[in-house]
Parts: C-alpha cells; structure tokens; sequence
C-alpha cells in the first residue's frame, strides 16, 4: 500500500527543500498528501504555566512577544514550505502550525503519518539549528517510521538500490513493513543478515530464508550479500556494507534504549545518523 500521509519538517533550514522534494519522491505520484509542520519552539506545558502566572497577575509581556516572534518564524516556514511544495509539483498539500517544542510537536504528528521526513543534524546550520537526537527521537516517540536524509542529499531518485539490515528484531521487523512501497517499487533489496550483541537469530534467520519469502510474496527480489557476527561497532559495518554494495537507501530498526541513555552511551543508532551519506529509513 503507498504512502497517503506523509509529514515534512518546516523549518527555515537550507535542506527543507530537500525534504520537500523526498516527499514528493516517496509519493509518487499516487495522490499522497503532503503534510508540512512546523513548531514554535515553545512547549506547551510551558504555555501551560504562563497561563498560571496570568491569572496571578504577573507581567507577561515579554513572554508573550517572544511567543509572537516565534510564531510568526513559524508562519514564515509554512510559507517556504508551501512555495517548495507548488514547485516540486505537489498537489495535495496542507501547512500546519504545531504551538509546541521541536520533539515533542514533531512527534506527534508523526503518529498521524505513514512516514516522517526530517535532515541528519548539521552542526553547519545556522539557520535552525534543530535538536541533535531530533530523528532518533520521533522515532522512538511516535512508533512511527522516519526517512533521514544526509545533507548533501539531491533528491533524484529514491531508494533504487535499497538495502536492508535485518537482525530479526521487532525494530527492524517493523521498518522493513513501512519501507514496502520503496521496496516495491525498486522490485529487489539486498539484506545484510546481522548477529550482534545478545541477540540470537534462529536457524532460518541467519540464512535469511524467511524474510527473502516474505518479499518474493510482495514481488520484490531479495537477496542475502553478507552476513556479520560481531559485538563491535554495528553502526560502521553497515555504513561500510552499503558502500560496497554500492547502496543508495539504508533500511534499519532504530535501537533507542532512552533518549539521554542512547545519546550518552552512543548506538548503532547514534552512528548511522551520524556518518550516513544515503538516505535511512528507521523504526523503532
């Protein structure tokens, strides 16, 4: 089933015409919607308490003109969203103002989506400079998948040679199900079999029978290209596998234990997001 709701993160940052365009990539022309958000950056719990402290009686001025300033950013994303999106030839499309901060607010529309799409943090960025953990962090939150892209993306094609990184867990189980329209449309997919860590895979999993099956049933090619056994860095043997493979979209579970443990202790993850120079489709 294609994609028919797909949310874009508005921002004022030199990629989002890119996302834009992946967006209308990943429709395809199929009669997706388009759904461009952007957020002003204020919680709403703290909305919430300033609330409070009117009925105190307390000077909000200054709170309230910071929230003004902040909302009409957000009103101007809209509008460069709304210009990407007539020029990308999107025609079902809609901007919507989320009165929260970045996680949070992006996090819940994303439940809302069949898929989110948002940038690998760029500590380049001046423009709007977004959380670090932003990709890992919808994902995690909304149970929702989440396409990353690279900076230096140029949106052609998208995923013509996708590969999976499959270990049998939930996790990947699950972005493997949301990448199917990409995967169908590609008709192959080369899968890196993964045993790391604790995890251990059953018989037909190291051989990858089971899941080459489920995709043939979707009329897709699968086929194993290696198979890994390790409990070091994850993270760099796949980014070193898809560049062997010559792969241009990474399929991959995303392994978030808790933000502040995963962002601390690093991960899979963390290095995949961090080194990626094809687009990557997670889910946790």
């Amino acid at each position: 089933m294609p994609y028919k709701t797909i949310v874009v993160h508005a921002d004022h940052s030199r990629h989002m015409v890119q996302r834009v365009r992946a967006a209308a990539l990943a429709a395809n022309n199929v009669g997706a919607h388009i759904v461009g958000v952007a957020v002003t950056g204020i919680s709403q719990y703290l909305r919430l308490s300033e609330r409070v402290r009117q009925q105190g009686g307390y000077n909000t001025d200054a709170f309230n003109e910071e929230v003004s300033r902040l909302q009409k950013s957000a009103e101007s994303a809209l509008a460069r969203f709304e210009e990407a999106a007539r020029a990308a030839g999107i025609h079902s499309f809609e901007c919507r103002l989320v009165a929260d901060e970045e996680l949070g607010g992006l996090s819940l529309q994303a439940q809302y989506s069949d898929l989110t799409i948002l940038t690998q943090f760029d500590p380049d960025e001046p423009a709007n400079p977004m959380a670090d953990d932003l990709p890992e962090y919808v994902a995690v939150s909304s149970g929702r998948p989440v396409l990353v892209l690279p900076h230096h993306y140029e949106p052609r094609v998208l995923a013509n040679r996708p590969l999976l990184a499959w270990d049998g867990s939930l996790e990947v189980t699950r972005a493997a199900h949301h990448a199917l329209p990409l995967l169908e449309r590609a008709g192959k997919v080369d899968i890196l079999i993964l045993s790391h860590g604790r995890r251990k895979l059953r018989q037909n999993d190291v051989a990858g029978v089971d899941v080459i099956q489920y995709f043939a049933h979707h009329d897709i090619e699968a086929k194993v290209i290696q198979e890994h056994y390790s409990h070091g860095d994850i993270g760099s043997v796949l980014l070193t596998c898809c560049n062997t493979a010559h792969s241009d979209f990474l399929v991959m579970g995303c392994y978030g234990h808790s933000r502040f443990q995963e962002m601390l202790r690093g991960g899979v993850t963390r290095t995949v997001l961090e080194q990626m120079t094809i687009p990557v489709l997670m889910a946790h």
